[in-house]
């Protein structure tokens, strides 16, 4: 969801950059997110999923630290291939 401090990619003006994210991750969370807006290129796409968390961005089941999603794991799912497509899709930086 967003770089190491180490490996800022603020300057970089020659990529496009999305970030996904739920807003009920526990592991990577929106005060992370935020923390790393000043390692990410200003025109960064930010795509909050409502209610998404950590685990079902994939099918490895509960992490500790987690937190509940409110929302299904398909709903996050197609949320999150419809965000990766739309991304995928813009022409340049």
């Amino acid at each position: 969801a967003y770089p190491a401090s180490s490996s800022s990619l603020a300057n970089r003006d020659d990529l496009l950059v999305t970030t996904i994210y739920g807003t009920n991750d526990g592991l990577a969370t929106v005060a992370d997110i935020e923390a790393a807006r000043p390692d990410l290129p200003p025109t960064t796409t930010y795509v909050p999923l409502e209610g998404g968390n950590h685990a079902q961005f994939g099918w490895y089941g509960p992490q500790t630290g987690d937190n509940a999603a409110s929302i299904s794991r398909a709903v996050q799912q197609e949320a999150t291939i419809a965000a990766t497509l739309q991304a995928l899709a813009a022409d340049t930086p």
